[in-house]
């Protein structure tokens, strides 16, 4: 296996990276999903959710530098061709990856900010703390949340869709871009 993509594969650095992603995002936004069924009100799912918190942040803080060396890697390597599909399928793709790139980078920096104008300190997995770059703000914190979800929400959809135009593409279509991403002893 390669290290770099060539024109017909994917290298092992970009299938690493997908893959840790995949694990990464997907525990987050399952995280953050059950998280929003949790009423707060109730003393015991109040406490569940602070327990759960550290992972979300921790977890969140880990997907932004991941998504963001991706991201780069992605720009300065060779993209393997498409295999032959519709021009709009190749169009499709290459918006559902970028945006899907694009989301992965905001959503935890909207949620640091989230955080903090919120009033909670912004901590690693509570390990360390950020330093405080946002005053607590009800507007802002409101603002942040509402963004944060809905780019959840957006990324949900997207993978979605990733998901079963990859499986598409194996199942009924037969040809290698699913192959191409996965490990090579699959």
């Amino acid at each position: 296996m390669t290290t770099y993509n060539t024109e017909t594969s994917w290298g092992s650095v970009s299938k690493s990276f997908h893959w840790l992603l995949f694990v990464l995002v997907t525990t987050q936004l399952s995280i953050g999903i059950y998280t929003d069924t949790l009423d707060t009100d109730i003393p015991a799912q109040f406490e569940l959710s602070l327990a759960i918190w550290p992972f979300h942040e921790g977890i969140g803080l880990t997907i932004f530098p991941v998504a963001a060396a991706a991201f780069i890697w992605r720009l300065r390597n060779t993209r393997p061709k498409y295999v032959p599909m519709p021009r709009w399928q190749q169009i499709a793709s290459r918006a559902v990856q970028e945006l899907i790139y694009v989301i992965i980078i905001i959503l935890p920096l909207v949620g640091f900010v989230q955080t903090q104008a919120y009033g909670f300190p912004v901590t690693y997995f509570n390990l360390f703390t950020f330093p405080k770059l946002f005053e607590k703000s009800d507007a802002l914190e409101q603002a942040m949340h509402n963004v944060h979800e809905t780019l959840g929400w957006t990324l949900a959809v997207l993978l979605v869709v990733h998901t079963a135009a990859a499986v598409k593409h194996h199942v009924i279509d037969k040809d290698e871009t699913l192959k191409r991403m996965l490990p090579e002893s699959w």
